[in-house]
């Protein structure tokens, strides 16, 4: 089998193994942690194969380095926050409990 095929056909397992994950009703930092591992398994496949990247010279791969530790910095900067959101109690839009308490 074509190794190319071969790549694309676990790509599409994952996904499909990633919205079963989410059908699935699972919620919490168990059900993020194995979302981010399969994620970055099928982004590494996806650089190492479809751009050819598991074929060039070491210092091109290397050059990727910086976006990497960038993109984990913004990962940084965006988890808390998403933390905060997911804490927060939803009791219902502000205006409705204001407009029954003047009646």
């Amino acid at each position: 089998m074509n190794p190319m095929l071969r790549v694309w056909l676990v790509l599409l397992a994952l996904t499909l193994a990633e919205v079963a994950l989410a059908a699935a009703g699972a919620r919490g930092g168990v059900m993020l942690a194995i979302l981010l591992a399969l994620s970055t398994v099928k982004a590494w496949l996806i650089v190492a194969w479809f751009m050819h990247l598991r074929f060039e010279r070491r210092h091109l791969a290397l050059a990727l380095l910086p976006v990497l530790i960038v993109c984990i910095l913004l990962l940084n900067f965006i988890f808390p926050d998403s933390v905060r959101l997911g804490r927060m109690s939803s009791v219902g839009p502000p205006e409705a409990s204001h407009s029954q308490s003047t009646k």
